[in-house]
């Protein structure tokens, strides 16, 4: 017997799932649901390896609901794995899953029809990981409009980027050796959840910074350090300046003359 193609069913847990396991029975569903629930790292691995590893991610995001945010972090470890992404937004045509996705689609199904016809293939090829533990070029994604100073900070010591053509990530891995995401509001905060999806997938380490309250602990999950408060512009700053290789003893040493500093 064929051994079945794996799909896993990306998007916000409410109850569209069984649905599609009765439409698309010919296929492998790798269900969220049934991840391991007990402890948030468990939780983000099981959902980034599912993400990483299956043939296609279908995401679905029905009509009026709330978006599912570790959604398009596993559309971006699907996207560096080179994998067939297929998006379902009920609520509109969306320009940056055009940019991202194998098939992008206003109605489920579309997605049904294609994935009956099995004439699908992924767009994108796999990213190739690069892994010489150095810190050159920084990439800052989010909320950004109040954080200009901090990247002209930064800029003195690295290659700051700011933005990155999301239908052209060939390079990505080459170009970028850390990934800064800056957490206040909805400002570009989808399309960053994306890129850290990318980095976790290709090893790139990724810094956290929110003055948000309460932090989505799956976001936590993907991240190396987090940096929150009101000092965090001014720890960032001092971290990446400081940081120009990532082996876990140069790196924690700067941690730990960062927590003297600021924790008193």
């Amino acid at each position: 017997m064929d051994k079945k193609e794996s799909i896993y069913l990306a998007g916000v847990f409410s109850d569209w799932r069984d649905g599609f396991r009765e439409r698309l029975q010919r296929y492998d569903i790798k269900d969220p649901r049934h991840h391991r629930q007990q402890a948030i790292a468990k939780l983000v691995e099981d959902d980034m390896n599912a993400a990483q590893h299956s043939d296609i991610i279908l995401a679905y995001f029905p009509k009026g609901e709330v978006r599912g945010t570790m959604t398009y972090a596993e559309m971006g470890a699907a996207r560096a794995r080179g994998k067939c992404i297929i998006t379902v937004d009920e609520d509109g045509e969306n320009s940056f899953f055009g940019k991202v996705a194998s098939y992008s689609f206003r109605d489920k199904e579309e997605a049904f029809a294609l994935l009956e016809s099995g004439k699908y293939e992924p767009k994108f090829n796999r990213i190739k990981k690069e892994s010489d533990g150095i810190c050159r070029s920084v990439l800052f994604a989010g909320a950004l409009s109040k954080f200009s100073s901090t990247i002209s900070e930064v800029a003195k010591t690295k290659t700051c980027r700011t933005d990155y053509d999301a239908s052209n990530l060939e390079s990505f891995a080459k170009d970028v050796d850390i990934t800064v995401v800056k957490f206040d509001d909805k400002e570009g905060k989808k399309e960053a959840i994306f890129y850290m999806g990318l980095s976790y997938a290709l090893k790139i380490p990724i810094i956290l910074c929110t003055s948000n309250p309460v932090i989505y602990a799956p976001l936590a999950g993907l991240s190396r350090r987090i940096f929150t408060g009101p000092k965090q512009r001014e720890i960032v700053e001092k971290y990446l300046n400081s940081l120009h290789e990532q082996n876990i003893e140069s790196e924690f040493k700067i941690y730990q003359k960062l927590r003297k500093e600021y924790n008193q």
